[in-house]
């Protein structure tokens, strides 16, 4: 039996309602089975109609400064900060009040910016953007998949200090359709028996930019060690969850030293499956799913043939909510319901997970990292 949630865990809108229009857009995915088939799939999604006048970018909207944000003093009003665990917790369960909603970017299907309120028990109120995308109906698509985005963020906890991060912080949410829907434009409950719409909430990073120009500069990784880090730890990350979507739009680095690289959008990940454009090197994207660079730093080598490849098994559910009066409210993850599914449901709760496929898959990349390392076939610095 479910223990009563704490009401505050509702989240409080206070944003105006959009209408909106459908957008047609062409998504070319290709399947890396065997046979290295290609797959394509037209999607469709609705956008804001705020989105098309004269395609001028939405206003950027005041946030907290990072000394804040962060609680760090020392900050400066443009020094590069990522919210430690406190602030994800809170986003995760705690009361918020949405204050705008955008469309992040022409062309992008179903990802909306939002910029969220929060009180931080010391920090008091904070503001800061993060990207919102609700999940398909039953929990998963195509190219669409919260439990791998989840997966993703707490696989790079596993392997790198909070210092070393590669992902942005990453939580799943599921908002009342009373309160959500009409200003976001869904209809639908993301799982029958309840009332919610389900999505993934990833920190916006401020400061930072993409480009080939930006995360692969040879020069740069000859001379400058913190960068030569950041990048190989990247790619190492990229390798092991077989990222599939690395194309340079998804790849970001700060601008403030010393430098920091993410990778983004992970909804190809343990999976297989790769954008074509990357798998197959069309234009000038790299495919970061294999190594791009030519050696590795020893101290993040030393960290991971540390690990034992069994901490890799709490990616088995990265989420779980339960069904409190058709409400998901998140609880601590249990054990999986099924260890052959990602997707979970039963009468009282949600889990979302990889399955042991998809957990003995990043295992198995790991190791053969770890391997050409020893036998000299990856340099280390």
């Amino acid at each position: 039996m479910w223990s009563h949630p704490d009401e505050r865990l509702r989240a409080n809108f206070r944003i105006p309602v959009f209408s909106a229009h459908c957008v047609l857009c062409l998504h070319l995915v290709q399947a890396r089975t065997l046979l290295t088939s290609a797959l394509l799939v037209l999607g469709s999604a609705c956008l804001p109609s705020a989105l098309v006048p004269e395609r001028q970018a939405a206003p950027h909207l005041a946030v907290s400064p990072p000394a804040k944000l962060c609680g760090d003093p020392s900050l400066d009003e443009d020094d590069f900060c990522v919210p430690d665990a406190s602030v994800v917790e809170l986003v995760r369960t705690a009361q918020l009040t949405v204050r705008n909603v955008q469309p992040a970017s022409a062309g992008t299907t179903g990802i909306k910016k939002l910029r969220l309120e929060v009180d931080h028990p010391e920090r008091g109120r904070l503001l800061f953007y993060v990207k919102w995308r609700a999940a398909p109906k039953g929990g998963e698509g195509f190219n669409n998949d919260p439990r791998k985005e989840l997966a993703a963020y707490e696989a790079q906890r596993l392997m790198f200090p909070n210092d070393q991060a590669v992902v942005p912080p990453t939580v799943a949410r599921c908002f009342d359709l009373d309160e959500y829907g009409g200003n976001l434009q869904e209809t639908e409950p993301t799982f029958a028996g309840t009332n919610c719409v389900l999505g993934v909430m990833s920190l916006w990073l401020e400061g930072v930019e993409a480009g080939k120009d930006k995360l692969f500069d040879k020069e740069r990784l000859r001379e400058d060690r913190a960068y030569r880090t950041t990048i190989a730890n990247l790619n190492v990350f990229a390798m092991v969850i077989n990222h599939g979507d690395s194309h340079w739009n998804n790849l970001l680095i700060s601008t403030e030293d010393p430098p920091r690289a993410f990778i983004v959008d992970s909804g190809l990940a343990f999976s297989g499956l790769a954008n074509p454009k990357v798998h197959f090197g069309i234009g000038d994207d790299e495919d970061w799913s294999e190594l791009v660079v030519d050696s590795l730093p020893k101290s993040t080598v030393t960290h991971l043939k540390a690990l034992d490849p069994s901490v890799f098994d709490k990616l088995a559910t990265v989420a779980e909510f339960a069904n409190w009066k058709r409400q998901l409210v998140p609880v601590e993850p249990g054990a999986s319901l099924d260890p052959n599914e990602g997707v979970r449901v039963d009468a009282a709760r949600v889990q979302l997970g990889l399955t042991n496929k998809e957990i003995q898959g990043v295992k198995t990349r790991l190791a053969r990292l770890l391997e050409r390392v020893d036998t000299g076939k990856i340099a280390v610095y």
